[in-house]
């Protein structure tokens, strides 16, 4: 929710502006352009710990004891956060280059779908290098798969905190392309054209930005066609006792299951 959120409100950032006729008269105020992008990310940021808040009294409620509390609401809220961030900063970058709120919205939206497909990846689709690659690379399955480890398989951070560096990296990026380039470049009008800006006799590209979104967006497709391993596997043998137990939700029980 929070990255939705934040995603959304970032598109609204400037071409939002150009669509009431304000961005003018903002761009013309006694402070620098950076400034104003830095306060325009905070404003959108800030309902990202309304969220957290809210979702509080659910984990307390839900989680059966107060180990997994903690755990929850220790990287539920580091992960929230970088994810909130990233995704406000994402949004924030295609406002500055959409000429009209209808565009930047759209495009927000669909940049949020492309990382959200390989979370929501099953079964073959996640065998093969390639998609254990986009799983591991693309920011929201690594959180999906990072806090479902932790926090429901009571996993380890040593086994899995790789998977915190994709969210990581990023955030950082988009940070890094938000304030110290859309920030100085910001403009009155949208559109592609400070892709590349000649400064000083040298380019200052926006373009690998662009380059991510179309890595991101392709990989999904790629995964999807990766062959099933044919290799032969090894025969299993597995006995499970099924002996029935009945218990009420948050109980613990034993079973037992032998794999051969």
């Amino acid at each position: 929710a929070g990255a939705v959120i934040g995603i959304g409100m970032g598109a609204d950032c400037f071409s939002g502006e150009r669509d009431r006729e304000t961005l003018e008269g903002l761009l013309l105020t006694p402070t620098s352009r950076t400034q104003i992008v830095i306060g325009k990310f905070l404003a959108a940021f800030s309902l990202w710990p309304a969220c957290a808040a809210i979702s509080v009294p659910y984990f307390v409620k839900l989680t059966p004891d107060n180990e997994i509390l903690m755990i929850t609401l220790l990287w539920g809220g580091v992960c929230g956060t970088l994810l909130a961030i990233g995704m406000t900063g994402l949004g924030m970058i295609v406002s500055a280059f959409s000429n009209s709120n209808k565009v930047s919205m759209s495009v927000s939206l669909a940049i949020f779908l492309i990382f959200l497909l390989p979370a929501q990846f099953r079964g073959a689709a996640q065998k093969g290098a390639v998609a254990k690659f986009v799983q591991w690379a693309n920011p929201l399955a690594a959180v999906d798969e990072f806090t479902e480890k932790l926090i429901v398989n009571l996993r380890t951070l040593e086994e899995f905190g790789n998977y915190l560096l994709p969210p990581v990296v990023f955030t950082v990026l988009v940070l890094g392309v938000l304030f110290l380039i859309v920030g100085p470049g910001l403009r009155l009008d949208g559109g592609l054209a400070p892709l590349f800006r000649w400064r000083r006799g040298r380019a200052v590209a926006t373009a690998p930005a662009a380059c991510l979104m179309v890595l991101l967006a392709a990989l999904p497709t790629m995964a999807a066609q990766q062959p099933a391993s044919t290799a032969a596997q090894p025969l299993l043998q597995i006995s499970i006792n099924m002996e029935s137990k009945q218990a009420d939700a948050g109980d613990k029980f034993d079973f037992e299951t032998v794999v051969t």
